[in-house]
């Protein structure tokens, strides 16, 4: 499957890419690795989202290229659909798939329902962000700002590196990303000590009523 991806990626020129709403890190860095993959390739790559991309990511690279508003003009070769188990879980970006000649799915839960022209799921993965890395491996593409949006994919569907689905191909994934100067320490204090007014006033109501 990955080199029919391969093989789209290489013919066409005009990309959209997507996920599905409620936006977390997974979402977001497989999207920016795939946009900065298709840069390398000197394609046209387009990301637009339902949401707006939540503040604790702005560290992400290229996070600002991200749109929540596309013309209506607008058309594509092939749609990229990341993290994504069914097309109406991308809101309003779902009416935009079908201007696409072709839907690829790129998907790693359980729950996927094969929506794509293409499908590529993979529930042993630990998140779309490490199907992304084996894509830039597959095309020798990687740099400093790819490996930074894979490995805040991976941490985050793995609950920093708690969960269940973590493996020793994940740690190995993990070591190979290092190799480009990445910093845990950063990123961790980036997603973990951000916190959003209404939270704070929510942790303020509950310490208030504890007796």
């Amino acid at each position: 499957m990955i080199k029919k991806i391969i093989e789209l990626l290489r013919e066409n020129k005009r990309f959209l890419i997507t996920a599905h709403m409620n936006l977390e890190g997974d979402a977001l860095g497989s999207e920016l690795a795939t946009y900065l993959l298709l840069r390398k390739m000197n394609k046209q790559a387009t990301i637009y989202n339902h949401d707006s991309t939540p503040q604790a990511y702005s560290f992400l690279p290229h996070v600002k290229v991200i749109k929540n508003e596309l013309d209506s003009s607008c058309a594509f070769d092939v749609a990229l659909v990341l993290d994504c188990s069914d097309s109406f879980r991308t809101g309003k970006v779902k009416d935009y798939l079908s201007r696409a000649k072709i839907i690829v799915n790129i998907d790693h839960h359980i729950s996927n329902t094969f929506f794509g022209d293409i499908n590529w799921v993979d529930p042993k993965a630990s998140s779309a962000s490490e199907m992304i890395y084996r894509l830039c491996r597959e095309l020798k593409v990687m740099n400093r700002k790819i490996a930074l949006c894979i490995y805040t994919g991976i941490f985050t569907d793995t609950g920093s590196f708690t969960y269940s689905n973590v493996s020793s191909r994940v740690h190995r994934i993990t070591a190979e990303l290092f190799r480009y100067k990445i910093l845990p320490d950063k990123i961790y204090d980036s997603l973990h000590s951000f916190c959003q007014l209404n939270d704070i006033k929510f942790i303020g109501k509950i310490l208030s009523s504890i007796k």
